[in-house]
């Protein structure tokens, strides 16, 4: 964290980057379980659909980071 970042721009940062990778996570699931489906790879696919629940996880998580740091910049902004 540089000297100018606040916590709350930390959190809207690590946010952005945790939602962006879990959305990638996600996709590459996606795909993963979907190709394994096309070849009736049982094994495959769960390994995609589980890839896809870490990646909605993860965003998840990203979400909920941004949007404490937006509410502790709102509240920085509110205090006299």
């Amino acid at each position: 964290m540089s000297s100018n970042e606040s916590f709350a721009d930390r959190l809207k940062r690590e946010g952005m980057k945790d939602l962006a990778e879990g959305k990638l996570k996600d996709a590459e699931g996606e795909v993963r379980s979907g190709t394994a489906d096309l070849v009736d790879d049982e094994s495959e696919q769960a390994k995609g659909n589980l890839q896809e629940v870490q990646g909605k996880a993860k965003e998840q998580w990203g979400k909920a980071q941004k949007k404490a740091g937006e509410l502790l910049d709102r509240d920085k902004d509110k205090k006299p």
